[in-house]
């Protein structure tokens, strides 16, 4: 059996009390516990107020209390990762040139220092490892200008709007066009089409885990309608809150066919032209414009587009659809996103799967949450081919020739053909409910007709 480390409630207890006193920071604790020893852990942080969360497993595991929500993976605290670190010496030019190139990339701010320099924004430090919320404050504030004088101009155009900007005033009429087209009469027929999706009765569910967690796992059957309608949801609540024309979401696809064709589905649903807010882009195609918020696109696209921004800061929103699929591209992309997301605390990753192997896309990530829709069932009719020949009044000769001077043969058993008896196989009803041209037809009947 296994030895573990017995949990001091006593003195964690205290330790938790003071770190939620001291209004920011983290403990990270990396004895061996076990599996109940951690969640003795996670219970004396609950009940702390502060927030928790285990990293690794086996022998590597890591478990961190903090006063800041923690994202669901760390690549400095995954013994698996790698990460490798070293002091180079640079002289007063090297140090120079490198500054300017870290300040070209965007990695530095005006006056930044280049040892803390970093293209993910000060989410993490010179050293690549994770910041938590509070020490990304102090940081940031310690980065203020002494002179707005000092900062480029493109810098400010880039910040975030005031009241009465110009993505503010964007934002405001996507809303009012939502709302216009909302009580049309096209929107209310294909809103009743779309309520009767399973996937619409998850709505409310998932906006909720989306945006409480930065990944969510989302399985449903092939027709519960998680393709046109999940990525619409987002869409829609983001312009609803006035946040419209902040929003990018991206979805991928694995097949070009399937981004042109889901695209097309969600702009008509919309009210919309293709290229408005919803469009697509695949390789040497693309229909889209300067107001795309949801863009479908094929995944070599979005790789192809994180090579040149590899943080992807034009995107809040990532929606991997039919990750069960496991192409070459598709797993490639989940192992980029999950060393983006400690650089973007701030973005979201929706991973969507037809199968129920949702655990092990969960696992990948962190442990984050899955949620599951139901199948939609259609009724099924079953009709056989003497309920056809009785809708039909369609007729089977059995010496018809077709026209090379030849009778066909009876079936086995099937006696004379104005005999109206039933056959063996046939049911109790079957004289009395079709009529007797229907029967003469299934006594002549051989399967070549077919």
């Amino acid at each position: 059996n296994r030895k573990y480390n017995e949990v001091d409630t006593v003195a964690l207890t205290a330790r938790f009390s003071a770190l939620r006193a001291s209004g920011g920071g983290e403990v990270q604790l990396r004895e061996n516990y076990g599996p109940h020893g951690a969640r003795q852990v996670e219970s004396l942080a609950a009940a702390a107020g502060l927030h928790f969360k285990r990293y690794g497993r086996g022998t590597n595991t890591v478990l961190v209390t903090s006063t800041e929500p923690l994202p669901n993976y760390r690549p400095e605290l995954d013994a698996r990762h790698g990460t490798r670190q070293a002091e180079v010496a640079l002289d007063d030019a090297e140090a120079a040139r490198l500054e300017a190139a870290l300040r070209r990339v965007g990695g530095a701010g005006a006056g930044g220092d280049s040892s803390t320099g970093s293209s993910d924004g000060g989410r993490t430090g010179g050293s690549g490892q994770y910041l938590p919320p509070h020490a990304r404050r102090e940081q940031e504030a310690a980065a203020v200008p002494d002179s707005w004088d000092d900062v480029p101009m493109a810098d400010v155009l880039d910040a975030a709007p005031v009241d009465g900007g110009a993505p503010t005033q964007a934002s405001a009429r996507m809303r009012q066009r939502q709302l216009e087209h909302a009580h049309s009469p096209a929107a209310e027929r294909m809103k009743e089409f779309r309520q009767k999706l399973p996937a619409f009765g998850a709505r409310e569910r998932l906006l909720a885990a989306v945006a409480s967690n930065q990944v969510v796992v989302v399985s449903g059957e092939t027709g519960c309608g998680k393709t046109t309608q999940l990525p619409q949801f987002l869409l829609e609540d983001a312009i609803a809150r006035g946040r419209g024309a902040e929003a990018s979401i991206v979805c991928t696809q694995p097949r070009r066919i399937a981004a042109i064709s889901v695209a097309q589905r969600v702009a008509e649903e919309r009210g919309e032209r293709l290229g408005e807010s919803v469009g697509y882009q695949v390789r040497l195609e693309s229909e889209r414009s300067e107001d795309t918020r949801l863009l479908f696109c094929t995944t070599g696209v979005l790789l192809r587009k994180m090579a040149g921004d590899r943080d992807l800061r034009s995107v809040t929103t990532v929606i991997v659809d039919e990750i069960h699929e496991r192409g070459m591209y598709e797993d490639f992309l989940l192992v980029v996103l999950r060393d983006l997301l400690p650089r973007r605390p701030d973005l979201r990753v929706v991973l969507m799967s037809a199968t129920l192997n949702a655990e092990s896309f969960s696992e990948y990530f962190g442990g984050c949450p899955t949620m599951h829709i139901p199948g939609y069932t259609f009724p099924v009719d079953v009709r056989y081919l003497e309920d056809v020949l009785e809708a039909t009044g369609h007729t089977i000769q059995p010496a018809d020739s077709w026209g090379r001077g030849k009778a066909k043969p009876m079936a086995a058993g099937a006696g004379d053909a104005n005999d109206i008896s039933a056959p063996d196989y046939a049911s109790p009803e079957y004289t009395t409910k079709y009529s007797a041209e229907t029967v003469r037809s299934l006594h002549a009947w051989t399967g070549d007709e077919l």
